[in-house]
């Protein structure tokens, strides 16, 4: 009986791993199979899709908490750590240039963080995001490398909007520390898991129990 608990969760724990074994996973926030979150190897960091805070200001979402997310834990990132999050996914080169090696790689990206704008698949899709630039406005930043139809380009610090605007095609990046509470598609694994060694313990239990009592007579 231990032998096949050992086998069960070794089952549990190949599958748990399995979630996460390329430079950037998708993980689940809320619900198993929400894929909310962006999850990068190289950083440690978990990035919440942008889809999350389109049509919502930058101060909105990271002063004013109007969608929880900073009490959440999600705080909003650096220039250099969106950048970052480009180089590793392969977006851009670590020189910040789009060339066309990036090109798939930057569709990976867009569907890891969410199309925010021309998702129809017939013109450039995108994922616009809003990352600090000063104390009164924030860059329409570290995005454009996501527009990708092999004339992208990289910008962080050429457009320019106000904290308190906001556009339907445009969210605000927000990033956090992974949280050490199992993500809702890992418990969904254990549960699965522990449901199918419950099983197995109470059919072996009636077979044996069955056994004994044909002995018996």
């Amino acid at each position: 009986m231990i032998q096949k608990l050992s086998v069960t969760l070794l089952i549990i724990g190949s599958l748990w791993v399995s979630s996460s074994s390329a430079g950037l996973i998708s993980r689940d926030l809320d619900a198993f199979g929400d894929g909310l979150l962006t999850y990068d190897e190289d950083t440690g960091l978990e990035w919440l899709d942008l889809t999350e805070t389109t049509n919502h200001s930058w101060n909105a979402v990271v002063v004013s908490d109007a969608l929880g997310y900073i009490a959440r834990g999600f705080f909003a990132p650096s220039v250099a750590q969106v950048t970052a999050l480009f180089i590793n996914a392969g977006a851009i080169d670590a020189d910040l240039n789009f060339l066309a090696g990036n090109y798939l790689p930057s569709l990976d990206l867009i569907d890891l963080v969410g199309c925010t704008g021309n998702c129809s698949g017939q013109v450039s899709p995108f994922s616009d995001g809003l990352v600090e630039a000063n104390a009164t406005q924030v860059y329409l930043g570290a995005t454009q490398a996501l527009i990708a139809d092999g004339t992208a380009y990289f910008t962080d610090n050429e457009i320019l909007f106000g904290k308190t605007e906001s556009n339907p095609v445009v969210g605000v990046w927000l990033v956090r520390e992974p949280s050490q509470v199992p993500e809702p598609n890992a418990i969904a694994l254990i549960g699965v898991g522990l449901a199918t060694f419950g099983f197995r313990l109470k059919k072996e239990r009636v077979v044996k129990a069955a056994s004994m009592g044909a002995a018996l007579h």
